[in-house]
């Protein structure tokens, strides 16, 4: 199957067919056989689906719960049953944020925080990859660390940040 018969392919009788198989010779009679995705065919087949008309539900339904509680947090904290020294109201939050970002305070807190994300991302995967490579590698340590890691994974990470807190901030 060529390049060109894919793109040729009508849309909806060859929807499924997103691969493309192709095979290279390699030292005489074995053959490498790779699966490539072809970009230009999905692009065809998305196009296609475009042009026949999206729905507007599928596109502004999503958006209906967040601001449906965007606005009863609005009216809860304008009424005052919800008090802004406990939770601020969303108009307070978007005047704040702007006010910050005015004086350039808010964009060098982003960056600060984004360093830190970062940090600790290259910290978690250097001892992720350190831990699975010497796992993998030598029998010893997958025999005195891989119950207990297996053990750890079970846990959800949600249930583990209040632990984090706990550890890293007291």
């Amino acid at each position: 199957m060529t390049d060109a018969s894919l793109l040729s392919a009508p849309a909806d009788a060859a929807a499924t067919r997103t691969l493309a198989r192709k095979e290279a010779p390699l030292h005489g009679s074995e053959t490498v056989v790779t699966i490539m995705a072809d970009v230009r065919y999905n692009a065809a087949i998305f196009a296609s689906s475009a042009s026949r008309g999206v729905p507007w539900r599928s596109l502004f339904l999503p958006w209906l719960p967040p601001l449906a509680l965007l606005a009863i947090w609005h009216a809860l904290s304008v009424s005052g049953v919800v008090s802004t020294a406990i939770v601020p109201a969303p108009a307070d939050i978007w005047n704040a944020a702007r006010q910050l970002a005015e004086r350039g305070e808010l964009q060098h807190d982003i960056l600060i925080s984004l360093r830190r994300v970062a940090i600790g991302f290259g910290i978690g995967a250097a001892a992720g990859l350190i831990l699975g490579l010497l796992v993998g590698l030598f029998v010893t340590v997958r025999d005195l660390l891989d119950r207990s890691l297996q053990m750890i994974r079970t846990i959800p990470h949600l249930a583990l940040v209040p632990l984090m807190i706990l550890w890293f901030c007291l």
